[in-house]
């Protein structure tokens, strides 16, 4: 079912992946404040390792302070990883945002799930507080002790051939992932790592982005 926040429209995406053979990935996507080109509703993945848990909702806050302008040794090459997929369609490099990772640090470790399906954390509805426009994101949850980031960009990119260039629509299966992932206008992202072991899916992967993508009636490239 739909992820739908007070205020705005918005429309979780899910993938479900199998990394191994017992531990389960699930990659969320959510459109930004304006809409999205796709319409996909949400189904919860099947049954992973670990135990439900109570979830624990966190204020948000003010973002952490960050230092430096390069992501951390945990993400090493996720924005690289990105920027393949854009050199694919064309699309200008992103650079790396500490401010934008701040904010998904602080949201990845909130550990908020108070929405269906249960077991995973929620997207952020004040994510965007503080900037002059909205910000898009991009979950990766696992059962897995840490989620692997190049494969989580290849999660989301492996929705391509899912996004039909003529209608500028999915087609066949969700491709809002991917769509924000190359997003012409976006040039920054900003990521983080978060742990929440009473949830089933314990660990997340947060991806921002500003300008944030799949913006209703335009072309991601």
């Amino acid at each position: 079912m739909e992820k739908t926040p007070a205020g705005a429209l918005r429309v979780v995406l899910l993938l479900v992946v199998l990394v191994g053979c017992a531990e389960v990935a699930t990659v969320l996507g959510e459109v930004d404040d304006a809409g999205t080109p796709q319409h996909n509703e949400r189904a919860p993945g099947p049954a992973a390792t670990g135990t439900v848990g109570t979830p624990v909702a966190v204020s948000t806050g003010t973002p952490p302070a960050t230092v430096g302008s390069r992501e951390p040794a945990a993400l090493a090459g996720i924005t690289a990883a990105h920027n393949r997929i854009r050199a694919q369609v064309g699309v200008p490099p992103l650079r790396w945002s500490p401010t934008l990772a701040a904010i998904a640090h602080q949201w990845a470790n909130a550990c908020v799930d108070r929405d269906p399906p249960r077991g995973m954390i929620d997207h952020s509805s004040g994510r965007a507080e503080g900037f002059a426009g909205p910000i898009g994101e991009n979950l990766y949850a696992t059962t897995a002790a840490v989620p692997n980031a190049t494969e989580a960009v290849a999660g989301w990119a492996g929705e391509a051939p899912y996004y039909d260039v003529a209608t500028n629509a999915c087609n066949g299966g969700v491709c809002g992932h991917y769509t924000q992932l190359v997003w012409r206008a976006t040039r920054e992202v900003g990521c983080a790592v978060g742990e929440c072991p009473k949830l089933q899916f314990r660990s997340t992967l947060v991806c921002n982005y500003v300008p944030a993508g799949n913006v209703v009636g335009e072309r991601p490239y």
